[in-house]
């Protein structure tokens, strides 16, 4: 029992993780973003001006959303002073990392959440079978039987045995 519990908290805390990351982009990222973008477009006097500001609001999401991120020294060559930068600060490094350690993490999260879906199912097949057990106990001995034997044990062995190759 301790061990589903743990995945189910685990489990949990990815959720809040990835609804945290999700509330971070639309609200911090896309939203101000757009907003930005529709300010230009509205004082924009050609259409060099709006492909340009087109252009600097599609880097900004991704830039801000954490895909396209750089090192200082990809970053330009001009000095960007702390201030300057989109807060949280990103700019180091090892940032070009950061990608693809929110990748690995993203995989982790839906193995880790396939691998729980297959325990809660065979635990219900388990279940299940208990329940279908118990209710021929209960026929057999209303019957005036005994409430197991070795036809059942037989049964039993069967059905073991197809759980054990549907593992495999």
């Amino acid at each position: 029992r301790s061990v589903l519990q743990r995945s189910h908290v685990l489990r949990n805390e990815m959720i809040h993780f990835t609804s945290n990351l999700h509330n971070y982009i639309m609200f911090e990222v896309l939203e101000t973003s757009w907003e930005r973008l529709v300010s230009t477009l509205n004082s924009a006097g050609d259409l060099d001006e709006i492909v340009k500001a087109h252009d600097e609001y599609l880097d900004n999401i991704i830039q801000k959303s954490l895909l396209g991120l750089k090192t200082c020294a990809e970053s330009s060559s001009d000095f960007v002073s702390p201030t300057s930068l989109p807060s949280p600060t990103f700019v180091g490094p090892d940032t070009g990392l950061l990608k693809y350690k929110l990748y690995a993490l993203f995989d982790i999260i839906i193995r880790f959440c396939s691998l729980q879906e297959r325990l809660y199912t065979r635990i219900l097949e388990h279940v299940h079978k208990l329940d279908v057990m118990q209710q021929n106990i209960y026929e057999r001995t209303q019957a005036g039987k005994w409430g197991i034997d070795e036809t059942m044990n037989e049964v039993e062995q069967e059905e073991d045995l197809k759980l054990e190759q549907k593992r495999i």
